[in-house]
């Protein structure tokens, strides 16, 4: 089976960092490069850097790059801490299901799927953009409610 995956992770104010993953010996997936910044605000760059880091996706096993692209990205060592104040969403390709976006939530050690959006067998440019917008609008309200919570109950 051909498997290929980008993910998108993001914080609550609207920055992406677009990251392709690739399949590792145990369960889950690695980091590669090259990496991508964009903003919510701008749909065809999402879209532009998206497809960018899905082509540099393959079906080969990888080792964890050290540090992470994320790591990198954010100035923050440890992949845990790094991705603290983020979510991620994933754009992936499936011989069975076609082009999709999965919806991920937190999990031990990381991030889970737990909703699928299928985007059909052919990639279509204005179906892509519409239906992240709208994830990642819906996504960064949820995670800018759950930061505010965590902020909200500190000690002082």
């Amino acid at each position: 089976m051909q498997w290929r995956s980008a993910g998108i992770y993001f914080d609550n104010k609207g920055n992406l960092y677009i990251i392709p993953t690739r399949p590792c010996p145990g369960p889950g997936m690695v980091e590669s490069d090259p990496w991508f910044i964009s903003s919510i605000t701008d749909e065809d760059d999402i879209y532009t850097k998206t497809m960018k880091a899905y082509e540099a996706t393959n079906n080969t096993i990888g080792v964890q790059p050290n540090p992470t692209p994320i790591e990198v990205i954010t100035g923050i060592k440890k992949w845990e801490r790094a991705i603290k104040d983020l979510s991620v969403l994933e754009f992936q390709w499936s011989d069975d299901e076609g082009y999709l976006l999965i919806l991920n939530k937190r999990s031990a050690g990381g991030f889970s799927g737990y909703r699928k959006i299928p985007l059909g067998s052919e990639i279509n440019k204005l179906t892509f953009k519409k239906e992240i917008i709208k994830v990642l609008k819906n996504e960064i309200q949820k995670l800018d409610k759950h930061i505010g919570k965590e902020e909200n109950t500190k000690e002082i």
